[in-house]
């Protein structure tokens, strides 16, 4: 085992100023690097970390020493020398606070593991206190560092039944403060190294859980990417890291996985398009019908994107009659809507046109994406098409499909009149027939008496959202809609079913 003493001026200082235990040395053997005639000395001191310390002056007078020169001491009385190298196994041996402070590191993760191989050759764990901020720019300029048994728990109140968590915590002050200096360097200007706990042996302190890196490490995160990468959820591919490492000691945990899927998506991000293209260029490739169509911004980033494989483009030659298209569901990554096509087959069975990812729900990108499926399906437009009570893509079906017969979806509307109609139902206890018979009408003409009696009646302002409802009455009614084939479909129910298997 090797001590490794750097003899600069205010490291001197220091180790002269920590001497204060008496003579247990037997001799000294100098190397030859520094006098090769020199005889063995005693050793004065030992510093009251168990380290051998030599006086300075006794030193001195077996040869020169410079600021730069650096001097190893072996536990069997050996003194040798180097000039300006450090061993990095042994720099951690160094309980100087001198010695650290000033420190330089090119980031804050940097700071961060150098303070935890400190705490893993001390027998202690650390974590991230907190970090300080410009108020300004909201840049990161500070980190503070601590010991794991750094503060206070607070105790919860428990019941008799639940046994309480063993308390952790001791209020240590061990810590280590680094600052982003103006030469983009984090330097460590703030360091405190005594504990008011009993630190661990080498056995025990690989437990602590800043040490178990194994999460950190370069296999386990392209493991974990490339499961990712094939739609693998993080629970699945924690069990499945755990059961390949089979190490009990350091398992990877779903929320370290989680951070680690979430980093790789962070840093593919404005990245996606070319990812994408690829993907699809390799579909096209198998599949000689496959369309995908990409809308960029100016910068070249990623909007959104359409795509059909030649089986959808079939199905929809042959059953795209009907189109139920809805937009409720975002995908996790990124909060982008997904946009399913979707129709029925001859027996019943649900099929599936195409799908998108829209950058949002306007007529702007309605309108575009509405284009590019009727390029995708040969400019064959749907007889019907069934969507939600969307205004945006009802003006954009308008202008894509003029000559489609658009539908609302029945559940939806059914949805509105429980929330709105309710008043009318507790004030007036006829209302619900009244409005059953007048919305059941199979003609036009006992449909527009109807609401003349309905709104006379009971009072129905034109502003009201019956009113309003009455003016869209074409893309609801049954008595307006029943000359339309809608292949047995009133609501937009198989376009949401299918969210679920995406």
């Amino acid at each position: 085992m090797v001590f490794l003493f750097d003899f600069g001026e205010d490291c001197c200082n220091d180790i002269n100023s920590r001497i204060d235990d008496p003579i247990i040395g037997e001799e000294l053997i100098h190397s030859d690097a520094i006098n090769s005639t020199s005889e063995p000395t005693l050793i004065d001191d030992i510093d009251k970390n168990g380290y051998i310390v030599h006086d300075e002056e006794e030193i001195i007078e077996t040869g020169e020493i410079n600021d730069e020169t650096q001097y190893f001491v072996d536990i069997d009385g050996h003194l040798s020398h180097e000039d300006n190298e450090t061993d990095p196994n042994d720099v951690f041996n160094q309980s100087f606070e001198g010695c650290i402070i000033g420190e330089k590191f090119n980031d804050a993760e940097d700071a961060y593991n150098f303070y935890n191989e400190y705490g893993l050759s001390k027998g202690f764990g650390i974590r991230k206190h907190y970090h300080n901020k410009h108020s300004g720019t909201k840049e990161i300029y500070r980190h503070i560092f601590v010991c794991n048994k750094q503060g206070f728990k607070c105790r919860k109140q428990t019941t008799d039944n639940v046994k309480p968590r063993c308390i952790r915590r001791t209020g240590c002050k061990a810590m280590i403060q680094v600052t982003l200096s103006e030469q983009g360097k984090w330097v460590v200007d703030k360091f405190e190294d005594e504990h008011n706990h009993p630190l661990d042996n080498l056995s025990q302190v690989p437990r602590q859980w800043s040490h178990k890196v194994f999460h950190r490490s370069k296999e386990c995160k392209d493991l974990v990417k490339l499961m990712s990468q094939q739609g693998i959820i993080p629970s699945a591919i924690t069990k499945i890291v755990n059961a390949y490492k089979g190490n009990l000691e350091d398992k990877l945990t779903r929320i370290q996985c989680s951070a680690i899927v979430g980093e790789e998506r962070k840093f593919n991000l404005g990245k996606e398009c070319h990812g994408i293209i690829m993907h699809f260029q390799e579909k096209a490739k198998v599949d000689k019908d496959f369309y995908f169509a990409i809308d960029l911004n100016t910068d070249g980033t990623f909007k959104s994107v359409f795509w059909a494989d030649g089986r959808s483009r079939s199905a929809y030659n042959q059953f795209g009659d009907v189109v139920v298209f809805d937009v409720t569901y975002k995908t996790n990554t990124f909060g982008l809507p997904f946009a399913p096509f979707v129709g029925v087959n001859h027996h019943g069975q649900t099929i599936l046109f195409g799908a998108a990812l829209l950058e949002n729900e306007t007529e702007v990108t309605f309108t575009w994406l509405f284009k590019n499926f009727l390029e995708c399906m040969y400019d064959c437009p749907p007889i019907s098409i069934i969507t939600d009570q969307d205004m945006a893509m009802g003006k954009a079906i308008q202008k894509v499909f003029p000559n489609s017969r658009h539908r609302f979806c029945a559940w939806h509307i059914r949805k509105h009149v429980i929330e709105h109609l309710q008043p009318l139902r507790s004030r007036f206890f006829d209302f619900k027939d009244t409005y059953n018979k007048w919305v059941k009408s199979q003609n036009i003409s006992d449909f527009e008496a109807g609401w003349e009696v309905l709104k006379e009646k009971y009072n129905i302002d034109d502003d009201t959202w019956l009113g309003k409802m009455y003016k869209l009455r074409r893309f609801w009614v049954k008595a307006y809609l029943k000359e339309t084939f809608f292949a047995g479909m009133t609501t937009s129910g198989r376009s949401e079913s299918i969210h679920s298997f995406f």
